[in-house]
Parts: structure tokens; sequence; C-alpha cells
């Protein structure tokens, strides 16, 4: 059921390639990154390893502050490698 003549065919992850042009070591996104589920952090988690408030995580997230941290739908997750990283390489001390 096509909405459009020129639509391409979709490829569904677990169908095999329609012809052998099609033939590319294809697997998902997240099978060759080397990312796991342990990299993802809620707001709870990612407040607990600030020690600050949930609020706060909020806060920053709004401000675009809090590197790493995505909208999910309507829920906010935290990568937490990235935010990792953030916290060891430190802001820049100010000058007084």
């Amino acid at each position: 059921m096509s909405t459009w003549p020129h639509d391409p065919p979709v490829r569904r992850w677990h169908q095999a390639p329609a012809t052998a042009s099609d033939e590319v070591d294809w697997k998902p996104a997240h099978a060759t990154s080397g990312f796991s589920a342990r990299d993802v952090m809620t707001v709870a988690e990612a407040a607990s390893l600030l020690r600050c408030s949930e609020r706060h995580i909020y806060n920053l997230v709004a401000r675009d502050e809090l590197p790493g941290a995505r909208y999910l739908g309507r829920n906010i997750i935290i990568v937490r490698p990235v935010l990792v990283a953030w916290l060891l390489d430190g802001e820049p001390k100010l000058s007084s």
C-alpha cells in the first residue's frame, strides 16, 4: 500500500537485500557503535552523579548547558560518556 507511486521500497532490518547491489554488511547503528544501555542515564541518575537536584538538571537542559542531554519524546536522557568527559575536562578557571 504505497501512498505515492515514486516512494522507494521500505527495507526492514530483518529483510534480505533486494538486489545484489544492495549487498552491504548492514547492521543496526547501535550494533557497531560500541554503545550500550548503560551509557544512558535518567535525570535522577544524572542528579545523583552531579549531587544536585533533579530540578537543577531540568534547568540545565532547558538552558542547553548540560552536555549529552537529549530529548527522547517527552523524556530526557543523558549520555553518560559525554557527561563524564565534561566533568573530567572541567571548566576553565576565571582569572581574578
